[in-house]
């Protein structure tokens, strides 16, 4: 009961990433930018085959992860529609859906007719041609594979919506909070020494070192014992020759079924009752909620190294 006391009253210390920390109320975001031509900013070649010629206006997304990144941003306003998907920030129910990237309503984007499409993975070749003959430009932005990669998917949708200049700056700003935030927490978290798994989906499906997941849980400063494994996938008899410290378990799996799962009943983590659920879905949206996770993973992982903690 104590260490519990302790982990929420570190909690309500630590947890204030997005609020203190809020790119928007950044005190060095409160001088004005230089001030910048539309010229200056715009061309922006995105890739070979993508150029984005003057400021996006209306902007159609369907990639929820990409909608969140252009709140936080401060594009909000441009967007005009978004997938079926997009469910955060609330403001995302007030647009009109528009599909997803596997199946876009080409009627319904004909009608809204944005300027520009946002999207983190290819459309079917016919949907892409459909799309291109209404005169929409199609900007894809893979998602990031690690926290480095994070810079570019910042970066680049910044100098889309903003331009070149200010628009990139704001996405390199956004990323090197975040950044300073997880390294912070990695100074405090390799003194633990902490192993740990993070398991997508029972028995085996764990964030490997070559995902996105698995890179976070590294640069946080935690021991993923599936660094060296790839494609989420971890052989069983690995997982047995290992004795994880932490299992971290997306909320759509049971704990009690992971402590009773014969991969992992006889490690440390259940033996010590150090199974913790998290939100998996927020390491996919690659957004600025995803270090409310990881703030509350690194109380729970180390609560000794944060306590009278209040950043």
């Amino acid at each position: 009961m104590k260490r519990l006391v302790n982990i929420l009253l570190c909690v309500i210390l630590l947890i204030n990433f997005t609020s203190c920390n809020n790119p928007e109320e950044d005190p060095s975001s409160t001088a004005a930018p230089p001030t910048t031509s539309s010229q200056e900013e715009y061309p922006y070649e995105v890739d070979e085959s993508t150029v984005v010629r003057s400021e996006p206006l209306r902007v159609a997304s369907l990639s929820p992860s990409l909608t969140e990144i252009v709140y936080t941003l401060g594009y909000g306003d441009k967007l005009v529609a978004v997938s079926d998907s997009c469910d955060y920030p609330p403001q995302t129910d007030d647009l009109p859906a528009v599909g997803s990237i596997r199946t876009p309503d080409l009627e319904q984007l004909e009608e809204i007719s944005p300027d520009y499409l946002l999207v983190s993975s290819g459309l079917l070749e016919d949907d892409l041609a459909q799309i291109q003959r209404m005169g929409i430009v199609v900007v894809k932005i893979p998602p990031a594979d690690s926290l480095w990669d994070l810079r570019r998917v910042y970066q680049t949708l910044g100098a889309v919506l903003g331009g070149r200049i200010t628009g990139a700056q704001k996405g390199v700003d956004l990323y090197s909070i975040m950044a300073t935030r997880i390294f912070e927490l990695r100074t405090v978290l390799k003194r633990a020494g902490k192993s740990c798994y993070l398991i997508r989906m029972l028995d085996n499906t764990v964030a490997t070192g070559d995902t996105f997941a698995g890179d976070i849980l590294h640069q946080m400063g935690l021991i993923n014992l599936a660094e060296d494994s790839t494609g989420w996938a971890l052989a069983a008899d690995e997982v047995e020759q290992t004795n994880p410290d932490i299992l971290f378990v997306d909320k759509s799996v049971d704990v009690e079924l992971v402590k009773l799962c014969p991969l992992y009943q006889n490690s440390n983590a259940v033996k010590n009752d150090a199974v913790y659920q998290v939100d998996m879905l927020l390491f996919e949206r690659q957004s600025k909620r995803m270090m409310q996770e990881l703030e509350v993973m690194a109380l729970l992982a180390y609560p000794e190294g944060f306590q009278g903690s209040a950043t």
